[in-house]
């Protein structure tokens, strides 16, 4: 059984040779100035000649104006001929040149929008190349990822002894998920084996108790529910305007447009949220802009907030979104968790792309840390709540613990985080991948409240259940053709009569057991206490208490809606229906 290695992202080497690297980052960050020195210089430009254009056309029509007046002085005599002709021509001349100022402006308009598009694309294309080619964290985690991939799947010592290619080795791979799959759907034992889950009344207004008793109604305490359906809404408005109205599930008939003072997106957070703007305390879209010769790879976007009703500061991280965001989710290897109080044998693992993630966002210097402490000074009777979706809920679930104290004390901030320290703090996380050890996922049961919907596939995935994929994959590549045999002994369960079906079964229920027995690599898991959202029928949802959070997430568990179970809309829609359940059933 492989033990989990400690992987420190600053020490890899970046995509290209060093020097060439660092020629890059010279030239990216050379071509940045440039740009913004010559935006500034347009936008002078620009400015200029608008003021220039509208002194120009209003001296112009003062000046005609005021000759018009003249004349009519002059010749006071014929006032009475000429009184509605003048009358007439000063208001020519005045919309006439109004309707050029107009068309003026609008033509510098769409050319200073037009400068600042280009100038926009310009720079992201600037910072892609070099976040991809250049000497800074998002290359060496680039470069991680692909010597990861290249180790477990194209230069395992295993396949080289039987002379695989790596064509062949990779096809190996996809024959074995696809038996895999094949073999989970035909054999009920294997959706058995995936989902033992127990129903508990639980409120998040107390720390949890654990017990195996079921109890007389199915649907937890109403707090827990209200919370679940609260912080999902959080977690789904940080992905942002456009991406909640392409989900359907922002709001259509408005789009909001950036401010002085906040972003769009920020304001597509207030509204989704219920939440005056003013409550908005932080956001990572209206932080000071980093600097053009940065190195380290960007925060993950968050929001942090107020509740008053809830008396809650809430830290919100977004879901993957951007390159940055898939980079951290692909940075899969383990690394060692030190927790505060721990015993000296106690050791914990984590999914290092994330909890390096986390570390920066929770470090002393981050803005996200002083703001916090501002903000839970300011209101001393207020708890924190950390909150997100997929790759937001995995960075807030290794956040947690970052400034939570030692195992004796429960469920409250620390005071070697630098937060005001004992104030009630808990996590809530959607989706979240599979992120921690055993050891840490128990240390986390209490403080982390982790929903799962359905299948969601994501929350079964680590560099462990690849391992174990390719020791199947070994282990079908020696045996010949038995994937095919898989697959084809799987069609006849699903047609054949009852005798030959139980025997086939028997047959494929031998075998998974048997390829379970080689899915023996240390994996992670999704933290502390695991609920899972259950759809039974059209409109309903039940919420599960998973006590049996190692069976359950040890492998992936394929059907039809693993993938679609993940989107936030699905997380969303079902966390309502469970607040509109309880409302009925209470009715």
């Amino acid at each position: 059984m492989g033990r989990y290695s400690h992987v420190d992202i600053s020490t890899l080497p970046t995509l290209f040779p060093a020097p060439v690297a660092t020629a890059i980052t010279a030239l990216a960050t050379s071509a940045r100035y440039s740009l913004r020195i010559s935006a500034f210089f347009i936008e002078m430009i620009l400015e200029g000649s608008q003021y220039s254009t509208r002194l120009g056309l209003g001296t112009a029509r003062r000046a005609l104006i005021t000759a018009i007046s003249s004349a009519r002085r002059v010749y006071l005599f014929f006032l009475d001929i000429l009184d509605q002709y003048t009358n007439l021509g000063i208001y020519i001349i005045h919309h006439a040149f109004t309707l050029a100022e107009l068309f003026a402006m609008s033509g510098f308009y769409l050319t200073a929008s037009a400068i600042n598009t280009a100038h926009t694309a310009a720079q992201e294309s600037v910072e892609l190349f070099d976040s991809l080619f250049g000497s800074n964290d998002s290359s060496r985690a680039l470069s991680g990822i692909i010597t990861l991939l290249r180790r477990e799947l194209l230069e395992d010592e295993r396949f080289k002894e039987r002379d695989t290619g790596a064509l062949r080795s990779l096809t190996a791979m996809t024959k074995a998920l696809t038996a895999f799959a094949c073999l989970q759907s035909a054999t009920e034992g294997g959706f058995e084996h995936t989902s033992q889950c127990t129903c508990h009344t639980m409120s998040t207004e107390s720390p949890p108790t654990h017990g195996t008793d079921t109890p007389d109604k199915l649907f937890p305490h109403d707090s827990l529910l209200k919370n679940i359906h609260r912080f999902m809404r959080f977690s789904s408005a940080a992905y942002g305007q456009n991406f909640l109205r392409i989900l359907g599930m922002g709001s259509t008939d408005f789009t909001f447009p950036s401010t002085g003072r906040h972003h769009a997106n920020t304001w597509s957070f207030a509204q989704h949220t219920n939440l005056s703007i003013d409550c908005i305390l932080l956001s990572s879209h209206t932080e000071t802009t980093p600097s053009v010769c940065a190195q380290k790879a960007s925060t993950l976007v968050h929001y942090l907030a107020v509740d008053h009703k809830l008396q809650s500061v809430i830290l919100t991280c977004r879901g993957t979104l951007g390159l940055s965001d898939i980079l951290t989710d692909l940075t899969c290897d383990y690394c060692s968790v030190e927790i505060e109080g721990a015993g000296p044998d106690a050791e914990y693992y984590a999914h290092a792309g994330m909890y390096r993630s986390a570390l920066g966002l929770t470090s002393k210097r981050s803005s996200v840390h002083q703001a916090l402490v501002l903000a839970l000074t300011k209101y001393p009777s207020y708890g924190l709540v950390v909150t997100g979706h997929s790759l937001g809920g995995g960075v807030a679930g290794l956040l947690t613990p970052a400034v939570h104290p030692s195992i004796s004390t429960p469920f409250v901030t620390s005071f070697a985080s630098g937060l005001p320290p004992g104030r009630p703090i808990h996590c809530y996380t959607y989706g979240v991948p599979a992120i921690v050890s055993p050891e840490l996922a128990e240390y986390t049961k209490g403080l982390i409240t982790s929903v799962i919907h359905n299948s969601d596939i994501v929350p079964s995935l680590s560099l462990g259940v690849l391992r174990d994929l390719k020791n199947i994959a070994l282990t079908l590549f020696e045996e010949g053709n038995v994937a095919e045999e898989i697959v084809a002994r799987v069609c006849v369960v699903m047609t054949s009569e009852q005798n030959e079906r139980d025997t086939t079964s028997d047959w494929l229920l031998s075998l998974v057991k048997t390829m379970r027995a080689d899915m023996d690599n240390d994996k992670l898991y999704p933290p502390g206490d695991v609920y899972i959202m259950v759809s039974r029928r059209v409109e309903s949802e039940t919420l599960q208490k998973c006590e049996s959070v190692i069976e359950r997430f040890s492998e992936p568990l394929f059907s039809r809606t693993m993938l679609k179970d993940h989107m936030p809309t699905h997380y969303e829609r079902a966390t309502q229906l469970l607040v509109d359940g309880l409302a009925q059933n209470r009715a």
